[in-house]
């Protein structure tokens, strides 16, 4: 039996109905407007950036502006790599797959470890405002730095995954690999991550201290 498509519109998160009132961060416009600023500065704006940032606001709807601001930041500049890097699209790296990829790594460790890299690019100060963002976040739960690192790592090496990486041995797609991509791809260990630093659940509520990004 077949079935006729009248018609077919895209969905977007403000189209799900959900028990109970709308959840969207009150400080949304406030955190997008902070957030493209900072874009601005940094050379990584894009065109579609108010949709990227307004995701944020329905996903973590009770966090403080500060901490929005530096999840959308987090998240514009993985979609700024996503955008303009992709494997699909010729890029300045395209034939440099070892330097693209040092460079990547050099910008997760200036995040994660306030490295200092001896060169520069333009991921590396907005890596630099993410560490120093990072850093006034006390993260007290163990091993919670080697999830996000782990997490990010695996969504970055996806760039370069091809056709063939989704393939059977008979040439037809498997959507097995298929899932394990997307799940790679579309950085959801990032956004999930970002949940604890969304609900300051990172510090310890004893008095004490956690330990910090270095």
């Amino acid at each position: 039996m077949s079935t006729q498509v009248l018609s077919c519109q895209l969905l977007t998160l403000a189209d799900h109905i959900v028990p109970g009132p709308k959840q969207i961060n009150p400080q949304a416009e406030k955190a997008n407007q902070i957030t493209k600023d900072l874009c601005q500065k940094y050379s990584i704006s894009l065109p579609h950036i108010d949709e990227y940032n307004t995701m944020t606001a329905y996903v973590y709807p009770h966090t403080s502006v500060d901490r929005l601001v530096t999840i959308n930041l987090w998240l514009d500049l993985l979609f700024f790599i996503d955008d303009l890097y992709d494997r699909s699209i010729t890029h300045q790296y395209s034939n440099e797959t070892e330097k693209f990829q040092n460079i990547l790594a050099n910008t997760l460790r200036i995040i994660c470890d306030g490295y200092e890299p001896e060169t520069d690019h333009l991921f590396y100060p907005v890596a630099h405002e993410l560490n120093r963002r990072f850093n006034e976040i006390e993260i007290a739960l163990p091993g919670w730095i080697e999830l996000f690192r782990a997490g990010t790592i695996k969504h970055l090496k996806a760039y370069k995954y091809g056709i063939d990486d989704i393939l059977e041995n008979n040439g037809v797609i498997s959507v097995e690999k298929y899932m394990k991509l997307r799940e790679a791809d579309s950085g959801m260990e990032s956004m999930i991550s970002m949940i604890e630093v969304a609900l300051d659940t990172l510090r310890k509520r004893n008095g004490k201290s956690g330990r910090r990004f270095r």
